[in-house]
């Protein structure tokens, strides 16, 4: 099992290539996806953008620490919502999500 995937590890570049060639619609191949969103902080709605900004400023009072840099808490207190909104959780925190904290 060693040697097997050694040789797997070593020629995986090849064996893909050579899959793809087998098999050319199993090719992942070059895309873009534009989904016509503006920048981050002009897609966030008040509701969002608040709980970002209490949960820096409560972060930085409380445990003395920073969440976000000075840039981006002042980038998010003077922007507003453009005109494309983000749906969904607006944050990689997990717990941020309501469904993900009550399984967690």
């Amino acid at each position: 099992m060693f040697w097997f995937m050694l040789l797997l590890t070593i020629f995986r570049n090849s064996l893909f290539n050579l899959w793809c060639k087998i098999f050319p619609q199993t090719k992942v191949g070059d895309f873009e996806i534009d989904e016509g969103l503006d920048n981050y902080f002009n897609t966030l709605d008040d509701h969002d953008r608040q709980w970002s900004i209490k949960e820096e400023q409560n972060c930085r009072s409380v445990m003395g620490m920073k969440i976000l840099t000075d840039e981006t808490l002042n980038r998010l207190t003077n922007t507003h919502m453009g005109k494309s909104h983000m749906q969904g959780v607006h944050t990689y925190d997990i717990l941020a999500n309501p469904l993900y904290l009550d399984d967690f």
